[in-house]
């Protein structure tokens, strides 16, 4: 059997398998953006929610995980369509480069932007790395006289056009909803000690307050009151005597009303400084 059809036969299988596997991974990503709800089976916890609903999750209004979606398909659409061997490889390579480029921006943006790690995005990279490095591996055999000078030239070119696009539409957006590090570590700290925010979907002091934490809040544990919001617990809300939206239930004790981030503090027993280098890291 040839160098090309055992490509064909098995390398182009294992990236058609690859590629399923992160259409899989967007796909449930965007559905769950779409529509609103939390994500499962997030090795990180709520820090997938936190990456999925940040402010950076979206380009222009469209969600992150849709473009990878888009990304997968062509990949398998390019793996399937009847090119030559060599034309298949350097479109599976130049998609995959901008790909990769994108991944690895996201992936920037999470651990200093966002302070959080989503497992699906981490998957999501290593996928399309590994598609990238199995590609390299059959450059030799299936574009042997495409310039390697010239593919590192134009993935260069394609990553940094990537990159910094990505990077100026982010940028240009309303970063309200973004959550610095106090917002991070205040968030963490009271989910870490069982704080409870009990309100209702449609109560605007419970938004307001949402919106002191931004994208962090998704560290703190939400209990709707109203049977008509989303995940509703109001046999809880009742069981605990909730009459007043928010409640925060903080070490046993109730305290009713919308605070600010500093009385929050106070009443947890935050301790800025050493949470915040936590988050921050060394």
């Amino acid at each position: 059997m040839s160098s090309s059809k055992s490509f064909l036969n098995k390398d182009l299988n294992l990236i058609k398998l690859l590629a399923f596997a992160g259409l899989i991974i967007s796909a449930y990503l965007s559905v769950k953006i779409l529509g609103g709800s939390d994500l499962n089976y997030c090795i990180t916890g709520k820090e997938c929610d936190i990456v999925n609903n940040s402010i950076y999750s979206r380009i222009i209004g469209i969600p992150v995980s849709v473009i990878g979606l888009a990304g997968y398909i062509l990949i398998l659409a390019v793996s399937f369509y009847s090119f030559t061997k060599r034309k298949k490889w350097n479109l599976l390579f130049y998609i995959t480069v901008i790909g990769a480029s994108f991944s690895l921006y996201l992936t920037y943006v999470e651990i200093f932007k966002i302070n959080a790690i989503c497992s699906f995005c981490v998957v999501s990279l290593v996928i399309i790395l590994a598609i990238l490095v199995l590609l390299l591996l059959k450059k030799s055999s299936h574009a042997p006289r495409t310039s390697a000078g010239k593919l590192v030239l134009f993935a260069i070119v394609f990553a940094s056009i990537v990159i910094y696009g990505a990077n100026s539409i982010h940028s240009s957006q309303d970063f309200i909803g973004d959550s610095n590090s106090y917002q991070v570590a205040l968030a963490k700290h009271l989910g870490g000690i069982g704080a409870k925010m009990y309100g209702s979907y449609k109560c605007p002091h419970c938004i307001d307050q949402k919106k002191e934490f931004g994208s962090a809040f998704n560290f703190i544990e939400y209990v709707e009151c109203d049977n008509r919001g989303a995940n509703a617990n109001p046999s809880l809300c009742f069981a605990k005597g909730i009459a007043s939206y928010p409640t925060w239930e903080i070490k046993g004790k109730y305290y009713k009303g919308q605070y600010k981030l500093s009385k929050l503090a106070e009443l947890s027993g935050f301790k800025e400084k050493e949470n915040t280098d936590a988050v921050n890291g060394p």
